[in-house]
């Protein structure tokens, strides 16, 4: 349900709650939309050979100013997030942040689906 107008100013406990709301939004953001998108920036262009070598966190903060204008409060959560994204969704592993190297996590093995037990 959406707050009503009102026609007077926030009280304290208003505001608090407001605030809460943009630190949850924020938090979301950091957790899991921004380093979906570094892990798509990154993996896109290593693939298709077009980024210049660079670091991690140069890579990191070109995504944030370019796409979200957005500076994160927790950049660890971020490098985290985007380290696994890489890898799971990816196939990629990061190998050195500075400057950025990969390696593929997995082998182009080809898999039969018979092979597979489940």
């Amino acid at each position: 349900m959406f707050l009503r107008p009102l026609k007077r100013d926030f009280n304290e406990s208003e505001v608090k709650m407001i605030d809460q709301h943009i630190n949850y939004i924020g938090n979301y953001l950091e957790e899991f939309i921004v380093p979906d998108v570094i892990a798509f920036y990154l993996a896109s262009g290593y693939y298709e050979s077009k980024l210049y070598e660079n670091s991690l966190d140069i890579f990191i903060n070109s995504v944030l100013a370019q796409f979200f204008n957005y500076e994160v409060k927790n950049l660890a959560v971020v490098r985290r997030n985007t380290i696994k994204i890489l890898k799971i969704k990816y196939n990629l592993e990061i190998v050195g942040t500075n400057p950025l190297k990969f390696k593929k996590a997995i082998s182009d093995q080809k898999w039969i689906l018979s092979d597979i037990k489940i």
